[in-house]
């Protein structure tokens, strides 16, 4: 074997080798972390006070529940704001379907009178 061929083995195995470490050295850190998001939680039920846990939990609950009104009604908001400016021509119902905007007036309408009929 010529003198290339050896050095270009002896590259691509370095790469080889040096690909495989740094997969490995990933891949335990991965597994590090993946243990201590699994680990968290227990330790997060361990460390609670049961006699403080039905105050925490309605004070939790309260406080979940805001946000999710809050963020709820943001998104209302942002929705008729784009459709009362004519910028988006449907809105999204509540159980996820659409309605059309045609069949809501873009404006109040006014009846004329009965002698222009």
């Amino acid at each position: 074997m010529t003198i290339r061929a050896h050095l270009l083995l002896s590259y691509l195995g370095l790469i080889c080798f040096l690909t495989l470490g740094i997969w490995l050295v990933a891949e335990s850190l991965l597994e590090r972390f993946r243990w201590s998001a699994r680990a968290s939680p227990k330790r997060a039920y361990w460390t609670l006070d049961p006699h403080q846990l039905p105050a925490n939990r309605g004070r939790c609950l309260t406080s979940i529940g805001q946000l999710v009104v809050k963020d709820k009604a943001e998104d209302v908001a942002r929705d008729w704001g784009n459709v009362l400016r004519g910028r988006k021509t449907t809105i999204t119902t509540r159980c996820g379907g659409t309605r059309s905007c045609a069949r809501l007036p873009s404006r109040p309408s006014i009846p004329s009178p009965a002698w222009r009929r």
